[in-house]
């Protein structure tokens, strides 16, 4: 079986297409990734947020106890 330079032409040119399309899907792959750290990483600091609020928050509840009871 004999393969014209047309058909070759046309092969190559596929395989071209294939390797560019790899190389957006794994381009697209890897942005996805890195919002996905992005995010990651600020729910973390929002949950150190959180719990630093929680203890000031039941700081102040044991203040008010504390003052509460001196008083009584």
């Amino acid at each position: 079986m004999h393969i014209t330079d047309g058909e070759l032409g046309l092969a190559f040119g596929f395989a071209s297409r294939i390797r560019a399309d790899q190389r957006a899907a794994q381009q697209a792959v890897s942005s996805r990734d890195a919002a996905i750290a992005s995010l990651r990483h600020r729910i973390s600091q929002l949950e150190r947020e959180k719990a630093a609020l929680i203890a000031e928050r039941a700081g102040r509840h044991q203040q008010k106890i504390a003052a509460y009871l001196a008083r009584h």
